[in-house]
């Protein structure tokens, strides 16, 4: 695994993997807003949230997202990748 920091802050931002495919994106680090003005809220929408048995009460699932209560396993990804 490894973890990539922002150059700025040096928040953790994502993590890549040769056990899975893609990223995990830790989306609470993604500005609202783009220089040009765009939404990036909008444009980044998860297809997976892990971790949701540690949701708060109060924070709603993404619609449409596929809910893992906990983090990835290759027998999860073997039935979400279908």
């Amino acid at each position: 695994m490894t973890n990539h920091f922002c150059g700025e802050c040096g928040s953790l931002v994502y993590r890549t993997s040769s056990g899975y495919p893609g990223f995990a994106l830790k989306v609470g680090n993604i500005d609202s807003e783009r220089q040009d003005g765009g939404k990036v809220n909008k444009e980044y929408i998860p297809d997976i949230e892990i971790f949701t048995r540690n949701r708060a009460p109060w924070i709603t699932p993404v619609k449409g997202a596929t809910q893992a209560e906990a983090d990835f396993t290759k027998e999860f990804l073997a039935r979400y990748s279908g």
